[in-house]
């Protein structure tokens, strides 16, 4: 019941307030407008995109460990949502996630809750597309870097920021770089580990180094072969964490969503680190569908000699 009673209060539109003063009515567009302007923008000094990420986030956090009655109102019942905060925010909505923030929205995991992470379950009649957090229930989390700083970011198409106002939710078109790979299923230990790398940014210092693996749950972790055309210390190794343990093909695009700096607690060794998103290509040509997210390390930014100034991915894939 208490999980029922928080999924309404989050979706109300009007509220009424009984306290020892006189009752107060509070109409959904004003707390919003309140909560991201004062409490998460003026109050902490962010921008407004970094105050909508923050507050999306906790809602998601929340709304996703709900019970609905019927699987199939919950893409619709986060969109009322979503739609009172692109009024205030001037921000698109789309299937759960902003597509001015898309790097961050499409990096969502598992949740790590007080006894470690607890698997997401599968609901086939939420009706959502594979890149949205809806289709799945339990506590999420979403992508936590600064994605501005990288210039190489994915970017959405402008006739996916179209079909979104209009209502279509079914596919994004997402210019971003990417890499083939092949997964290993039995995972080996080789020189380059997940574990041991934390990003390295300027900004960045102890005890807010984060782990570049900090989502990524340790047991079901598999290994990724990267396909470039280097190798030794320049190859690209990577790890992913898949939605479905029981659906890992072989073959797998690797989706650049974000790049920096990282560098190894254990051999203070420099490289640089990719939060990545793992996908299938389907039979219909570009179109992919999501089967989790990953990192990769490298000792060179393959896409330019340096991390900032990358260049603009010009490549389109679209996931559905």
């Amino acid at each position: 019941m208490f999980r029922r009673v928080r999924q309404d209060a989050t979706l109300l539109r009007r509220i009424v307030t009984f306290t020892h003063l006189p009752a107060t009515a509070h109409t959904y567009t004003y707390l919003l407008k309140s909560k991201l302007e004062n409490q998460l923008g003026a109050a902490s000094n962010l921008p407004a995109e970094a105050a909508l990420q923050r507050s999306w986030a906790r809602i998601v956090g929340l709304y996703n460990t709900c019970d609905l009655q019927r699987e199939s109102d919950k893409l619709p019942g986060i969109t009322g949502l979503g739609r009172e905060l692109a009024s205030v925010s001037g921000q698109t909505f789309c299937a759960g996630v902003w597509l001015e923030d898309i790097s961050r929205c499409l990096y969502w995991s598992a949740a790590k809750v007080s006894n470690g992470f607890r698997a997401l379950e599968k609901q086939p009649l939420a009706r959502a597309p594979s890149w949205s957090w809806a289709g799945w229930h339990g506590p999420v989390v979403m992508g936590q870097f600064v994605a501005e700083t990288d210039t190489g970011r994915p970017w959405v198409s402008s006739g996916t920021f179209t079909a979104a106002k209009q209502g279509n939710f079914e596919q994004i078109e997402l210019y971003a770089h990417y890499w083939p790979g092949v997964v290993v299923k039995k995972p080996t230990n080789g020189p380059h580990a997940a574990s041991g790398w934390t990003n390295d940014a300027w900004w960045k210092f102890d005890p807010f180094r984060v782990p570049l693996d900090q989502h990524l749950q340790e047991f079901s972790r598999y290994e990724l072969v990267i396909q470039t055309n280097f190798a030794g210390d320049d190859a690209i190794c990577g790890w992913f964490v898949p939605d479905d343990a029981t659906r890992i093909p072989e073959k797998v695009t690797c989706i650049v969503l974000y790049t920096e700096s990282v560098r190894n607690s254990k051999t203070g060794r420099a490289a640089f680190g990719y939060y990545i998103l793992v996908v299938q290509e389907l039979d219909e040509a570009r179109k992919h569908e999501r089967l989790g997210i990953g990192v990769a390390v490298s000792c060179q930014d393959r896409i330019s000699q340096r991390w900032y100034g990358r260049e603009k991915p010009t490549t389109a894939r679209v996931l559905v």
